[in-house]
This record gives C-alpha cells, sequence and structure tokens, in this order.
C-alpha cells in the first residue's frame, strides 16, 4: 500500500537526519497525489509539504527536528 511506503520512507529520512525529501508521485489521475497529501498531514515527522513550483507531480517535504534518545525519536 502506498500509504505504508510514505510513511516507512518518511521514517527513513528522519532516521538518517534529513531535513527535506522529495516525494515524486506523478500527476496522472491525481489519486496518489491525494494519498501522498492525506499521509503528510496526518505525519508527526512532518513540518510541512508543498507542490513543487515547477513540477505539480512531486511534493517538497519539510521534517521536523527530532534526535534519536534512549531508542525513541525526541522532538527537538
Amino acid at each position: 500500500d502506498s500509504r505504508i511506503k510514505i510513511k516507512e520512507f518518511i521514517e527513513d529520512q528522519v532516521k538518517l537526519k534529513n531535513k527535506q525529501i522529495v516525494i515524486i508521485h506523478g500527476n496522472g489521475t491525481g489519486v496518489l497525489k491525494k494519498v501522498t497529501q492525506d499521509v503528510l498531514r496526518r505525519n508527526k515527522y512532518v513540518e510541512e509539504y508543498k507542490i513543487h513550483n515547477y513540477n505539480t507531480g512531486m511534493t517538497i517535504v519539510t521534517l521536523k527536528k527530532f534526535c534519536w534518545h534512549n531508542g525513541l525519536f525526541v522532538l527537538l
């Protein structure tokens, strides 16, 4: 399921301490874009997201700042 893949991708990026990521969902029918935005809207690691200005088939995501502490991610 695409929701699970997006969530796992975000969690991996948090572990890698990436602040900004790009999700390419394409344009097509818009279903994957809608699913992507729904996942991002509800994800605790996402600070903000926006559709790229020149390519509406990708979303730019800014992640919140977290650190790894005693086996848990802690919001900074």
